[in-house]
């Protein structure tokens, strides 16, 4: 009985229903999380009583945190970007991702997320259905999803006179939002024409290879094929979309200059009055409990046709989660100290009385920064020394998958070269990872290039919002207003052992790197006829 609006008046008497019959407010925090944030950092915040309802509010950084009635997470922070004035940033962080997703229905979430502000995606407005991609585009604002392993987000900004309308149209995204039949088979179409496209380029068609090793070909984590996307139609969407876009464990973090009065009241008024919603299972399917690479197939070369000679390599293997929890048999995450663990005579157990030593090493930050140090360090030192010194390649890619919620993370090089180097890319790339050394100077320039585009960031409304992200995620205990304020001083504080110390728990046995290869050959030669001309080698000696 409904009917599709292209219009994007949204009757304000449908909100006054539902805060007549739920009466939203701003609630206490629980004691867990008074806990956790607010005491573990109590001379960094200070928490006010308004009315009978409280609020965290962090002097340092400014961000302000609430918690309703009905379980969303708000944190938000008042700033005034010079290059954009009068405009907001918003994300809706929802834990889940790719981890969330079931064997039984592979990708159906990721579609059904992609589907969000597609023409033929319907928000129910109570008294008709309205095209979420008009709504957007009447009010100039701009949408973009963001799928990742263990968060879907879906990040919106627009001028300051739209606030109001974004979030109303998160009320409606998380009260019913419908994917139509027609947009799912549209977007199916896409997936597979967007898969044949991208895996004709050798570096993603190794890196893909590298995910199915990794995961034992699990396809929530390869690039969906047909037998992946045709079962999916639109009842199966819609049903993983709703379950995924629950009000129990979601997180609104908004930066912008507003007024804060103004922005309360829109949040009571139009996140306040959505139904409480948890989700029916597990935020990380049990099935996703481990990452368990398949040392069977450590060596596989793929060809595909192209008239140019391109080739490229991905190797990897494991490495640590966001906290430090490595795989099996590694240096261990010390269970009292919180600290990394490097043997009886590591610089940590040596010096247990050196408070600045156990600050660091028990921070939250310690992990994240010496990450983010160690990987414009490997990449350059492997670039540099693989294309000028050796000449077996012409560029090299770092990664890291950082997890939070799972116990370990994923390293990965990616390394473009001629198909008749492939062998000595390898064989140089896996020398120089077992063998990695660092040097002063290196970890100087590192530091100066991080710090230049932190102090940048603070500047800019938009990276506010990765920065708040997880304050209030319970499944995140560990990250608090330190990862907001202490970036900068753990940056500063780590040394050479830091850098050797992380770098232990890397698995970078040159018998278990997994190697992944993917080279062109001629048109005319004779492959595999499959959907995209695949070769794979058994267990191929690269």
């Amino acid at each position: 009985s409904s009917t599709v609006v292209s219009e994007t008046l949204v009757p304000e008497s449908m909100f006054d229903e539902k805060i007549k019959q739920l009466q939203p407010a701003f609630i206490v925090f629980p004691k867990s999380e008074t806990g956790q944030q607010a005491q573990k950092e109590q001379e960094q915040k200070e928490v006010e009583k308004e009315e009978g309802e409280y609020r965290i509010t962090d002097p340092l950084s400014g961000i302000v945190m609430r918690r309703l009635s009905n379980g969303v997470r708000i944190n938000y922070k008042r700033t005034l970007d010079l290059e954009r004035p009068n405009h907001f940033y918003l994300s809706l962080v929802s834990p889940g991702g790719l981890y969330h997703e079931t064997l039984e229905h592979p990708c159906a979430l990721r579609l059904g997320l992609q589907a969000i502000g597609e023409p033929d995606t319907l928000l129910s407005s109570g008294v008709a259905l309205v095209d979420a991609n008009d709504f957007l585009v009447d009010r100039s604002m701009n949408m973009t999803r963001d799928m990742r392993a263990e968060e879907h987000v879906i990040h919106m900004d627009g001028h300051n006179d739209h606030l109001k309308d974004a979030l109303m149209f998160a009320h409606m995204l998380y009260s019913n939002v419908t994917v139509t039949d027609r947009a799912v088979q549209d977007l199916k179409h896409m997936m597979a024409i967007q898969r044949e496209q991208v895996l004709l380029d050798p570096a993603t068609n190794a890196l893909n290879t590298l995910c199915g090793v990794v995961s034992r070909d699990d396809p929530r984590v390869v690039m969906p094929d047909e037998t992946t996307l045709d079962p999916l139609d639109a009842r199966i969407v819609n049903k993983e979309l709703r379950e995924a876009l629950s009000t129990s464990n979601l997180e609104v973090n908004i930066v912008g200059d507003f007024d804060v009065d103004q922005l309360e009241d829109y949040i009571l008024r139009y996140l306040g009055s959505l139904d409480e919603l948890s989700p029916s299972r597990d935020v990380v399917d049990p099935s996703y409990s481990t990452i368990d690479p398949d040392l069977q197939r450590m060596d596989i070369e793929k060809t595909i046709p192209d008239t140019a000679e391109r080739a490229a390599v991905v190797i990897g293997q494991l490495g640590p989660s966001m906290y430090g929890t490595t795989f099996e048999n590694r240096n261990p995450w010390h269970p009292i100290t919180n600290a990394w663990v490097n043997g009886a005579d590591s610089e940590f157990n040596s010096n247990l009385k050196d408070g600045m030593l156990l600050w660091k090493r028990s921070h939250p930050l310690y992990i994240p920064v010496v990450l983010d140090l160690l990987e414009p360090i490997l990449a350059s030192d492997m670039h540099y020394r693989m294309r000028d010194g050796l000449g077996v390649a012409y560029h090299c890619n770092w990664d890291f998958v950082r997890n939070r919620r799972h116990s370990s993370g994923l390293w990965s090089v990616e390394i473009n070269t001629n198909v008749d180097l492939i062998k000595q890319a390898v064989d140089a790339a896996v020398e120089h990872i077992s063998e990695a050394t660092f040097g002063e100077f290196e970890l100087l320039q590192a530091k100066a290039f991080l710090l230049e585009d932190y102090h940048k960031g603070k500047a800019e409304g938009h990276k506010w919002l990765s920065r708040m992200e997880g304050l209030q995620q319970d499944d995140s205990a560990r990250i608090d207003f330190r990862h907001v304020n202490d970036y900068e001083k753990m940056v500063r504080s780590i040394t050479i052992t830091d850098l050797y110390d992380v770098w232990g728990s890397f698995n970078t046995d040159p018998e278990q790197i997994i190697r992944c290869a993917c080279k062109t050959v001629p048109a005319d030669v004779d492959v595999n006829d499959d959907l995209l001309g695949f070769k794979e080698g058994d267990s191929a000696e690269l």
